[in-house]
């Protein structure tokens, strides 16, 4: 009979989190790109797919559900804090829609504003692509759905 080799859970694991791209920026967005991160003063998107995943970004947003939200703030995460997006839904998206005879149902989605920073839950940092996130954020996503969004080790 063989052994179990039990691996210790590393709490303080990070991830890089590289989101579903579902969406694209809207013309409506107000966004000053001459400082770092970008000022957003109006979050605009173009929602080109079914929304699938509990977070999605285009640059420079990211996207998370108003639900995905609720919870992060019901769990005191850090990092992240989240204002209203305008949403709008593409031609081809409504036509595919169509012809499919379904109907377009998108949950309520939030702008997140996420710092630049290491040693929260919620990380913005410069050189990666995505979002680098605690152990506890991941588990947190995975449990709202992240059907083609990318979770890696983040190595430092």
């Amino acid at each position: 009979m063989g052994s179990i080799i039990m691996q210790p859970c590393n709490l303080n694991q990070m991830y890089v989190l590289e989101p579903d791209v579902s969406i694209s920026y809207g013309e409506n967005s107000i966004v000053d790109r001459g400082v770092n991160p970008a000022k957003i003063e109006h979050a605009h998107i173009v929602v080109e797919e079914d929304v699938d995943d509990a977070i999605m970004t285009t640059s420079p947003f990211f996207i998370f559900t108003k639900a995905l939200a609720d919870d992060i703030g019901i769990q005191k995460m850090t990092g992240v804090q989240f204002d209203e997006v305008e949403v709008s839904v593409s031609k081809k998206f409504v036509e595919r829609m169509k012809r499919e005879e379904k109907s377009i149902s998108l949950p309520e989605l939030c702008y997140a504003k996420v710092e630049i920073s290491q040693g929260n839950d919620f990380n913005r940092v410069d050189g990666v692509y995505g979002l680098v996130i605690s152990q506890n954020a991941r588990n947190l996503v995975e449990k709202h759905g992240l059907k083609y969004g990318i979770i890696k080790p983040y190595d430092k």
